[in-house]
């Protein structure tokens, strides 16, 4: 499938890692991993902890785990991270494809619109991106702030019913990606239920004078 996971180690030469298999029907099932050890100073290893993917380059593309599939894995709660390339101060997100919640969800606060976005609402199924904006100078006057994203519509203000580019200028890039879990606190309701496929983005580096 091309996908790829990192998962963090000591210098420690006992360490050890584990890869299990649940399956779930008589159906004969192949797989084919590479793995692979890194160095602690391999340009490949990310500078940060917690790196289930990490992506490099200035432009590239994210993908949810089984995308490819067509449909969201449960029970995900991972961390995405893009090298910051030298001379970058920013990064953008854009929507190839993006379905990870409800189709409608609780109503919002700016003319009956329905909002997809923030912690009261995105209980379950959600992206985070830290310091989401709609450009680098913020969200201007409208005074919506959100990290947290769920809904079939990637929008920085929650409430548009259209995808728009997000722009985060948070250091380092990181993009979390969270399914199934408990529900957290608040008050949100699902609204009808999408085709949960998960997400296809995107991302450009923005230069500047960090």
């Amino acid at each position: 499938t091309g996908y790829h996971s990192y998962l963090d180690l000591s210098c420690t030469s006992t360490d050890e890692a584990t890869l299990s298999f649940l399956i779930g029907g008589a159906t004969n099932n192949q797989w084919k991993i590479k793995v692979t050890q890194l160095s602690c100073t391999d340009n490949n290893v990310a500078c940060q902890e917690g790196c289930f993917q990490y992506h490099t380059g200035v432009t590239g593309t994210i993908q949810s785990y089984n995308f490819a599939g067509g449909q969201q894995l449960v029970g995900q709660n991972y961390k995405n991270c893009i090298r910051q390339e030298s001379g970058y101060c920013c990064i953008q997100y854009n929507v190839i494809s993006y379905a990870i919640g409800a189709t409608t969800c609780l109503l919002g606060d700016h003319d009956g619109a329905t909002r997809c976005s923030g912690s009261s609402i995105c209980l379950q199924e959600m992206i985070i991106i830290p310091g989401a904006s709609q450009s680098v100078n913020g969200n201007g006057n409208i005074g919506e702030n959100y990290d947290k994203f769920c809904g079939v519509n990637l929008n920085a203000l929650g409430f548009p019913a259209v995808n728009n580019p997000i722009i985060s200028c948070d250091c380092p890039f990181e993009l979390s990606h969270i399914t199934g879990i408990t529900a957290l606190a608040g008050a949100g309701v699902a609204g009808t239920a999408a085709t949960l496929v998960g997400f296809q983005l995107s991302y450009s580096q923005i230069a500047g004078n960090c």
